[in-house]
């Protein structure tokens, strides 16, 4: 990243239906991502100390549809075709002997992205969102496989909030299968993946009450499954995580 200011090009042209029922929006939109220190170690916190940092270029061309069924209904389906340059990816750094540090490179690769969720909201006080996500890459190099990029993920998520007072939240996810490691194999002269992490389901509960404008109380239950995954290679998740708190605003 070299701090410079950039402007990419977008163009979208939108149609409604229907009394604005459907509405379909097409266009292409340039982006910029400078993947930083900072927003690397974000994404995966056991990156070596001072990793290769470029800069991720996309141009996407796009389909996005809306369909309101009624005011507490509505369908979303997304379609977004990406051609990145220098999009970031993750692997075993094998000079470490633990094997347990990660280093970054990166791809010019191109995905269709599938995205869609369905979405119910009664009054504002119960709000409910189903959806999933399918990537499909393609024009991949031969020579480097694409790890911890799962193809395919689904989600189901609650939120209810009875009189501004009390707010619950339930998360669940599921994560399909991702590849995470490859070697080298000299008889067919490419790299060929030898671990992938299988697919999990997770749950996550949340309460909070608002006593007043400067004080909550919260609880967070993670992984009510007790599942034993990963997200990383060597570093499993925890099989239960609770969390109690406040938070008090001056």
């Amino acid at each position: 990243p070299d701090g410079l200011a950039r402007r990419y090009a977008a163009v979208a042209v939108a149609k409604s239906f229907a009394n604005n029922a459907l509405r379909l929006t097409v266009g292409f939109k340039g982006d910029y991502k400078a993947n930083d220190w900072n927003s690397i170690r974000l994404t995966n916190p056991y990156v070596e100390p001072a990793p290769l940092s470029m800069a991720t270029i996309s141009n996407i061309l796009y389909a996005h549809f809306r369909m309101s069924f009624s005011k507490k209904l509505m369908l979303n389906i997304n379609v977004d075709n990406m051609f990145n340059k220098n999009d970031l990816y993750f692997e075993l750094d094998k000079k470490y002997i633990l094997n347990n540090v990660f280093k970054t490179y990166y791809l010019d690769v191109n995905n269709i992205n599938l995205a869609a969720d369905i979405t119910f909201v009664n009054d504002e006080m119960i709000t409910m969102t189903l959806g999933m996500n399918y990537q499909h890459d393609y024009n991949v190099p031969d020579n480097k496989p694409i790890l911890y990029s799962p193809n395919f993920t689904a989600h189901f998520d609650a939120q209810v909030n009875y009189k501004d007072k009390w707010f619950f939240t339930l998360n669940t996810l599921f994560l399909g299968s991702t590849d995470a490691d490859s070697e080298y194999n000299a008889i067919i002269g490419r790299n060929e993946v030898t671990v992938t992490l299988p697919a999990h389901f997770g749950v996550a509960l949340e309460a909070e009450y608002v006593h007043s404008r400067a004080l909550s109380f919260f609880a967070k239950l993670d992984n009510l499954t007790f599942q034993r995954y990963y997200l990383w290679a060597n570093y499993p998740a925890a099989r239960f995580n609770a969390m109690l708190g406040l938070t008090y605003t001056i």
